[in-house]
């Protein structure tokens, strides 16, 4: 960053208080590859919600025989993790340091690391890295060194050129700056027609006169992929991702198997299922002897001339069945007296 970017005393200490306790959603490159190389401790930038920036350079000294570093960058930008990359459009899984940085408070509000690459891959530039995925909805910072430039006086602007050629340009700014936020809206991908594109970052640097001259010199830069962002991936909005988004999905869960249980529960103890079983009064039905039937149903009840049927609101006559020796019911009886004939003759009596 350029001289002019130095401390600015009580106000950069309370913003890297306040910057500090948000949680970073990109962290820096690993400028080393995929190995994370150990450097010495490096200075980082806090910038407010104007786009004002002030730069911390951290501090080695001694506190009681101690070595300690004051005011070194907060842990979420040093911290690695696993990133895919598309760098010639075939996915690349990597791990290390963040690829881009994220503004995580209001307007352009966020921190990252000071870029110092001064030459080689990617030199100016430090962020975005090649391949860089951007979700629309989100700023994001592209950083680049000051030093790579010969004078201090000159002045940039960030190009955008798109797969399709349809380019942007940033206003103009002094090249110490360092730093351009990138505010990505819906009109981006809309106004191209595509789900997702590729774009190329460059640097326009002019002395006295504007990009738009032929005397602009360009420092090409990172192409990276904009694109919608997944489902799982909320839109920033305010200062953070969108809580609903995920407790939303949890509730109606929790809402569903509470329900599940309780379907379950008045079926095995009631035999109805609720809401169902009020509209419809649809019980669960036995078969063969189940407990809930009556003496009547399992065995039948008595109708017309005792034969075993449907059940009948009106009990049938009583029938008296006389019970004899097993003998006296053959056709011919005993002696001259036929026993079944007289029984027969009895039962019709009766009726």
């Amino acid at each position: 960053m350029g001289r002019n970017w130095s401390f600015r005393g009580c106000a950069v200490t309370a913003s890297a208080i306040l910057l500090g306790c948000q949680t970073a959603l990109a962290l820096p490159q690993n400028q080393g590859g995929n190995d994370v190389v150990a450097l010495p401790v490096p200075a980082w930038v806090i910038v407010d919600e104007a786009g004002i920036a002030a730069t911390v350079s951290p501090v080695t000294g001694t506190t009681n025989g101690a070595t300690t570093t004051f005011n070194p960058p907060p842990a979420t930008l040093l911290a690695t993790g696993t990133y895919t990359l598309l760098p010639s459009g075939i996915a690349t899984t990597r791990t290390g340091l963040a690829p881009v940085a994220t503004a995580t408070g209001k307007g352009d509000a966020g921190i990252f690391l000071a870029c110092d690459k001064y030459q080689g891959p990617g030199g100016p530039f430090c962020q975005p890295e090649p391949g860089t995925v951007l979700y629309v909805g989100y700023t994001y910072y592209v950083t680049w060194t000051p030093r790579r430039f010969s004078s201090g006086n000159a002045k940039v602007a960030v190009q955008l050129t798109p797969e399709d050629g349809k380019g942007t340009t940033s206003e103009m700014f002094p090249v110490s700056r360092g730093f351009w936020a990138w505010t990505i809206d819906d009109d981006f991908l809309r106004l191209a027609g595509r789900e997702s594109i590729s774009v190329e970052l460059s640097l326009l640097q002019d002395d006295d006169t504007t990009p738009a001259d032929n005397d602009a010199q360009k420092h090409t830069g990172p192409t990276v992929y904009v694109m919608y962002p997944p489902p799982l991936v909320p839109v920033k909005s305010g200062n953070g991702p969108s809580v609903i988004a995920i407790a939303v999905p949890v509730v109606v869960a929790v809402v569903v198997l509470l329900l599940a249980g309780l379907c379950f529960w008045s079926w095995r103890r009631h035999g109805t299922v609720p809401i169902v079983g009020a509209l419809g009064k649809v019980r669960r039905r036995s078969s063969g002897y189940g407990v809930r039937k009556s003496a009547s149903e399992r065995v039948g009840r008595g109708v017309g001339g005792g034969t075993f049927g449907a059940p009948s609101d009106k009990p049938g006559p009583n029938i008296n069945i006389q019970l004899t020796d097993r003998d006296s019911w053959s056709p011919t009886g005993t002696g001259s007296r036929n026993v079944f004939r007289e029984e027969m003759q009895r039962q019709e009596r009766q009726r």
